[in-house]
């Protein structure tokens, strides 16, 4: 949507208010887009070291290995 077919636009994404027992929507993800940053065995990184961490939890979620890391969104709302 934010692409729109090369014609760049702004888009924001509104979640519900938390719960009171302070479960809520949450975006884990530092940006929308970002690329992945992968630790070698060797303790050297590849990609952007900026987001190992939220790399490791996209593969440990099922993500196969890509350039680009998914937004990662935590909707623990049963409640609602």
């Amino acid at each position: 949507m934010a692409t729109n077919g090369g014609a760049l636009q702004s888009v924001i994404t509104v979640g519900p208010p938390p719960l009171p027992a302070g479960r809520e929507f949450r975006i884990l993800s530092p940006q929308l887009i970002r690329y992945a940053g992968y630790r070698n065995a060797d303790s050297s990184i590849t990609g952007d070291p900026a987001h190992v961490d939220i790399t490791e939890v996209c593969l440990r979620l099922g993500w196969k290995e890509w350039h680009a890391v998914p937004a990662v969104v935590n909707m623990d709302l049963d409640e609602l």
